[in-house]
């Protein structure tokens, strides 16, 4: 009989853990979701940035030749 207790709790332990263990997974995909879409968002202006950044760099290396 306790054999059959502790058997029931472990199964209680374990879905409370399955339980647990995927709504981790599940915040941890909702905040990557969203990071994912801010770098979206944001790689054009990067982009324009080392365009910029470029530019600049090869105008100085010009002016010392």
């Amino acid at each position: 009989m306790n054999d059959s207790i502790k058997d029931i709790r472990r199964e209680v332990t374990l879905e409370e853990r399955y339980t647990n263990v995927s709504e981790q997974l599940a915040n941890i995909s909702e905040r990557y979701d969203a990071l994912s879409s801010e770098l979206e968002k944001e790689r054009p202006l990067r982009s324009e940035m080392v365009k910029e950044q470029s530019a600049f760099e090869f105008a100085a290396l010009k002016k010392l030749q």
